[in-house]
């Protein structure tokens, strides 16, 4: 067998990183370790990482830090946003993603 290129190699270490969290792969449906990548399928491995990596990041989250000083309520969020509602909070007002980095919102105390 061919040794493996740079791309292959980070791929696989992901890959069985990502078997060691007990997230199967869904493409397919071997250990990690036994997965070899057919050449023709090279052109796939960075659509494939970013499908990946678009998955890993649903479970972020944003931080949102709630703070009322003489002006006025306001929330500032751990993406670096500050937000500030007429009537409500978080709750009342249907908030479930960040309205910056679109993360879900996770209230957090100061």
């Amino acid at each position: 067998m061919a040794e493996k290129t740079a791309i292959e190699k980070l791929f696989l270490k992901w890959l069985n990183k990502e078997f060691e969290r007990g997230q199967k792969c869904p493409r397919m449906s071997t250990e990690a370790s036994e997965y070899h990548l057919p050449a023709i399928e090279l052109h796939d491995l960075p659509i494939m990482m970013e499908e990946y990596q678009a998955l890993a990041k649903l479970d972020e989250k944003c931080e949102w830090k709630f703070f009322d000083d003489e002006y006025g309520d306001y929330w500032e969020t751990s993406c670096g946003a500050t937000w500030t509602f007429t009537e409500g909070g978080l709750k009342e007002n249907g908030v479930v993603y960040c309205h910056k980095c679109a993360k879900k919102v996770k209230e957090t105390k100061r």
